[in-house]
């Protein structure tokens, strides 16, 4: 849906499913132990979770400056009015 809403071409391999996609492989073919693979689903997912996030962070502040609101700024960046 967002694809066709911003007329771009829908690409459904990404960049962060590759190491997911080696480990499948790797199982698959029992090239990998279980404990390994244990540490290697938890460093993907932790890594995965940080890009993700910031991802979302970096989204949310380009729509609050878009619409001149500040979610996730303590100080009010607006000029102080002067007390009469």
């Amino acid at each position: 849906m967002l694809d066709h809403m911003c007329k771009k071409s829908f690409n459904p391999i990404r960049p962060i499913l590759v190491p997911l996609v080696a480990m499948v492989v790797m199982v698959s073919y029992q090239l990998i132990e279980y404990e390994v693979l244990v540490s290697a689903f938890q460093m993907y997912f932790s890594g995965a979770f940080v890009f993700l996030s910031f991802r979302l962070f970096v989204a949310g502040s380009e729509i609050c400056e878009a619409l001149n609101i500040w979610c996730f700024d303590i100080v009010n960046k607006r000029k102080k009015e002067k007390l009469a």
